[in-house]
């Protein structure tokens, strides 16, 4: 509802290309996806900067810490990553099957 209303109120406010709302909308629900996945897809490099899977998993599951909706930058600033994060997303990405060469 809080997007939806933020969405709402660009419109009212500045003009927006109806494609630019598209495209919003698709990334923002692709890595909604991505999040929700209970696997990681990302290189553990990813997790410093960006919210995986794991991240949002533990938000989930912890229930403290971990608050960002797309990047990781505020959660480490403000230290409310859980401690354990890059390892756990290290354990992920060692884990993750690797293509056939």
């Amino acid at each position: 509802m809080i997007e939806l209303a933020i969405i709402g109120a660009l419109l009212l406010t500045i003009p927006v290309h109806m494609l630019a709302i598209a495209t919003y909308y698709v990334i923002f629900t692709a890595l909604n996806v991505v999040s929700h996945l209970g696997f990681e897809l990302y290189p553990a490099w990813v997790s410093r900067w960006f919210i995986t899977s794991a991240h949002h998993n533990l938000h989930h599951t912890r229930f403290v810490g971990h608050y960002m909706l797309l990047f990781n930058i505020c959660d480490r600033a403000l230290g409310t990553n859980d401690p354990d994060y890059h390892a756990i997303c290290e354990r992920l990405a060692m884990a993750r099957p690797r293509a056939a060469e």
